[in-house]
């Protein structure tokens, strides 16, 4: 391979460093926004940062099989291109695109254990102390900031649950999986939801992305009836045009 870069590579690089705090979408295909979210309330904003952990979990997901925490760079990714539709022309005109709650099976901040009932931490749990003494369970509850939020006793099925949360979302899925593996629990789960919901479905392609918006409703304990498509197309420049509502019923 030549030593020397091309000339024009470090003009590119030039222009991208130099370009760096124009809104929009780089050369590399990484939207960025320099777009404030200083107009959006709280709740508002609160309700965006929980759909982009989902996001940036949903993401990994995808792309790797055995990761914990989920990245901050895609939840700041996914947290400003929300913030962008929102407080453009095209979104304040559409209040879904404020007020999407997405809707996840799996519960990022909870877990749901029942440990076998021969083991002395269980008298730990039931003084709310995280501690166990195992250092393979220690390195993934007490290493990651959970704590004992409730416990369940379920005495016709001879079962005492606990209730495990953790402030911030977490690959919960991977963790309740290696908690089980460890032989100490009869349940490892997470304290997850059934049915269906609302989405938002970010597509990245050549020179623009796509943002779509999907109202699920009519019975979505059961998987939602019908569902309203909105998607934005967010050009390179920044710019948000909306693409136009489908509905399947």
């Amino acid at each position: 391979m030549n030593r020397f870069l091309p000339l024009f590579y470090f003009l590119f690089i030039f222009v991208f460093i130099s370009c760096s705090s124009v809104t929009g979408i780089d050369d590399f295909g990484n939207f960025r926004s320099q777009v404030s979210d200083a107009s959006l309330d709280q709740e508002t904003k609160d309700l965006f940062e929980k759909n982009s952990a989902i996001l940036a979990y949903q993401h990994q997901k995808e792309n790797e099989d055995s990761f914990i925490h989920i990245s901050e760079d895609l939840k700041r990714f996914y947290y400003d291109i929300q913030v962008h539709v929102a407080t453009s022309d095209a979104g304040r005109e559409r209040s879904i695109t404020a007020n999407t709650r997405i809707f996840e099976h799996v519960n990022l901040n909870e877990l749901l254990l029942d440990p076998k009932k021969d083991y002395p931490f269980v008298k730990n749990w039931e003084n709310d102390q995280i501690l166990t003494g195992v250092k393979e369970i220690d390195e993934l509850l007490k290493d990651n900031d959970f704590y004992i939020k409730e416990s369940y006793d379920w005495d016709s099925i001879n079962m005492r649950a606990f209730l495990l949360r953790r402030n911030e979302p977490i690959n919960t899925l991977q963790i309740s999986s290696m908690l089980q593996r460890t032989g100490y629990f009869d349940i490892a789960e997470t304290n997850g939801s059934a049915g269906d919901g609302s989405n938002i479905i970010v597509k990245r392609k050549n020179d623009f992305l796509t943002v779509t918006y999907t109202n699920a409703y009519g019975d979505c304990p059961s998987g939602c009836i019908s569902e309203d498509y909105y998607t934005f197309k967010v050009h390179q420049d920044g710019t948000v045009v909306f693409e136009g509502k489908n509905i399947n019923q």
